[in-house]
């Protein structure tokens, strides 16, 4: 009777060992589990970090990239400034109106050259003419990009073309010849200028300047 009790006794105490060693392998097993977990969580921690930061940078980056390409309160200031400047540049400047020499037709259409009477050929001029100095008026126009504001100003400014020529009249000069209207010249220089308005209507390279020709469009100058 007694052996069958030691032998139950050991049976109880090896099921309870067993039970023990099992128990403590699976609370290691969920130890290393656990601790697994920790080191994945933590890696995952400093690879969002990382991504963060490399966002956050790049942010900052493309930040100073708008800031440097839009034009700030100071540019925006100085542009102001300069746009005043060139206004009372052209102001205080006074651009002058283009002048030219106007040959007027007279009743000597023709000129004696000391054998026969020579006449022009065109009803609009004759060989002798009156001569007046008349002056352009400012007209609008579109001048070249790089004066900044292209169609802000109005300009008097002349062509530039070849001038015409024509006898001195006056009215003590002797008629000749068997022809109406002819006229021995007397002085025989002529004089140099214009049947036809050399004025511009337009902007012509070469011939307009800003600082010397052309005032803003508000601004009001006689000729």
């Amino acid at each position: 009777m007694t052996w069958v009790l030691q032998m139950v006794m050991l049976a109880f105490v090896q099921c309870a060992a067993g039970e023990r060693n099992e128990a403590v392998k699976t609370a290691l097993k969920m130890e290393s589990a656990t601790k697994t977990l920790i080191d994945n969580l933590i890696a995952e921690l400093g690879q969002l970090r990382r991504a963060n930061a490399e966002m956050t940078m790049k942010a900052e980056l493309l930040a100073n990239e708008v800031k440097r390409l839009s034009p700030g309160e100071e540019d925006l200031g100085n542009n102001e400034k300069i746009s005043k400047l060139e206004t009372v540049d052209i102001k205080e400047h006074k651009a002058s109106c283009a002048s030219y020499t106007k040959l007027s037709t007279t009743a000597g259409w023709s000129c004696w050259t000391g054998q026969h009477c020579i006449a022009t050929g065109s009803s609009g001029r004759t060989a002798f003419a009156t001569t007046s100095v008349e002056k352009c008026p400012f007209v609008n126009m579109k001048l070249s990009s790089e004066v900044g504001n292209e169609e802000a100003w109005k300009c008097s400014a002349t062509s530039g073309e070849s001038e015409d020529d024509a006898y001195p009249w006056s009215s003590g000069l002797e008629a000749k010849g068997n022809v109406n209207h002819c006229y021995d010249p007397n002085p025989t220089t002529k004089v140099k200028g214009y049947w036809a308005s050399p004025c511009l209507s337009s902007f012509k390279a070469g011939r307009v300047s800003r600082a010397s020709n052309c005032i803003l469009r508000n601004q009001e100058q006689a000729c």
